[in-house]
């Protein structure tokens, strides 16, 4: 495989975990609130009106740890692999950027 097909189906694998990892953060974080916390959440009690704000929370937090969980997959395959033999840049750089970084 040439070194920019390499590129796309890295992006596409990795896209394709990144959503993966977030529905089963997501998933995990809703068995929780939902078998710990939604009994004293939706009873009649005084923190009958906070469960909504805790589906807030649940959602941040899915976000939050399967980005941290995205970048440490991605940075240990990296580590594994030579970046530079096995893909292309998405962006190349256009010819007078370098001059112009060059000339600051």
């Amino acid at each position: 495989m040439s070194k920019m097909s390499n590129t796309l189906v890295f992006v596409v694998a990795a896209t394709v975990f990144n959503i993966v990892v977030f529905v089963v953060v997501f998933a995990g974080l809703m068995a929780v609130y939902l078998f710990v916390l939604s009994p004293f959440l939706l009873s009649d009690t005084e923190f009958s009106g906070l469960a909504a704000p805790f589906l807030i929370i649940v959602f941040v937090l899915s976000v939050g740890l399967s980005f941290f969980i995205y970048r440490f997959a991605v940075n240990v395959f990296l580590r594994g692999v030579n970046v530079e033999e096995r893909f292309a840049p998405l962006f190349a750089r256009r010819e007078g950027a370098a001059d112009r970084e060059n000339a600051r």
